[in-house]
């Protein structure tokens, strides 16, 4: 494929400020850029690195994610074009459902970006590292965990995609393990209907993050059993301050 003409563009509905899939026919031939850090430039100024990672099948744009939505102020609906225009390197041009272009000024987003490539590197390094310890076509997904998933009343959402694919549609209790304890926790999930998706909550899972003393920013990776009678993820986690700190 001759990617110097290469454009793609992204709705932005559902979830999307965390993360992003990127198109399934795109997962080919982007298949190489995966676990490396990816400038994205917009027209008006700045740059943002944000890192694409491997989920599954799926080509995920995470970390640093979060930060390039924010500052560009990206919402419901909005259309993203992402122009390729060097190995590694997109512009990204964004649009409001109306088709009208999105711009801003990005000087202190820009600067604040520059000084957190390191940390972005590392969550790819720390991904790639996690993923090598799921089974061989065993479905997973990965996350870097926030607030609201480390803090009374914690909840835990499932990528959409992921709880269509793995997941009835059901409230149900799910099984999560961690290799390190050596014990397992009973965690509800709640199916939501309007959202089409799991997401774990209740009691046990604040005695599951507090047990395994998770912080905001320590990144996971469930792997789903597929042949376990219940539903089981073992829960394999790369802390937040080993990756500062390495």
């Amino acid at each position: 494929m001759d990617f110097s003409c290469m454009h793609f563009y992204m709705h932005m509905g559902g979830f999307f400020m965390h993360s992003i899939i990127l198109p399934e026919k795109l997962t080919r031939q982007l298949a190489h850029l995966a676990g490396k850090v990816l400038e994205l430039k917009r027209p008006s100024g700045g740059t943002w690195h944000v890192g694409l990672i491997m989920s599954g099948e799926k080509l995920v744009l995470q970390p640093g994610w979060n930060d390039f939505a924010s500052a560009n102020r990206i919402s419901q609906n909005d259309y993203l074009v992402f122009k390729f225009i060097g190995e590694s390197k997109f512009e990204v041009f964004i649009f409001n459902p109306a088709g009208c272009e999105k711009g801003g000024n990005f000087e202190k987003e820009e600067q604040e970006q520059d000084g957190s490539l390191g940390s972005i590197v590392e969550q790819n390094n720390k991904a790639k590292q996690l993923t090598c310890k799921v089974q061989a076509n065993n479905p997973y997904f990965l996350t870097i965990l926030k607030k609201y998933n480390v803090t009374s009343p914690c909840r835990l959402r499932f990528p959409a995609d992921f709880s269509a694919d793995h997941l009835p549609k059901e409230n149900l209790e799910v099984i999560l393990c961690c290799p390190d304890q050596g014990k397992t926790w009973f965690v509800m999930s709640y199916f939501y209907l309007s959202r089409n998706e799991q997401t774990l909550r209740g009691s046990t899972l604040e005695k599951f993050t507090k047990e395994n003393e998770l912080q905001e920013g320590d990144l996971c990776v469930f792997e789903l059993f597929k042949n376990a009678k219940r539903l089981t993820f073992e829960v394999h986690v790369s802390r937040a301050t080993s990756m500062l700190d390495s």
